[in-house]
């Protein structure tokens, strides 16, 4: 849970985008470590889904983010399905330097 969501003295940045594209917003919340994606269910419960991976620390893209520029894209690369298992391509991008 991020620590601004139980801590009053805390401060979060939060973002709404739709990143699942089922037409409903997930937030990001920008706790100051990480950007953690959460979403609500059918029911309207809010749980964690994940963390967004790449350079979130940069100050361009926290001005970016601030200044509302921004949108959901579809990974360059598919995931490959072994069995049950789901495998995903990660760019050495993504956790590289400030872009």
């Amino acid at each position: 849970m991020p620590h601004c969501l139980v801590d009053s003295s805390t401060e979060c940045d939060t973002f709404l985008v739709d990143l699942d594209g089922n037409g409903r917003d997930e937030v990001i919340i920008d706790d100051h470590t990480q950007l953690i994606v959460m979403t609500a269910d059918a029911t309207g419960t809010w749980r964690r889904v994940g963390h967004l991976v790449g350079p979130g620390e940069c100050s361009q893209v926290k001005q970016a983010l601030r200044a509302g520029k921004f949108e959901a894209e579809a990974p360059q690369w598919s995931d490959l399905k072994v069995g049950d298992a789901r495998l995903e391509v990660l760019s050495p991008l993504a956790i590289g330097d400030c872009p």
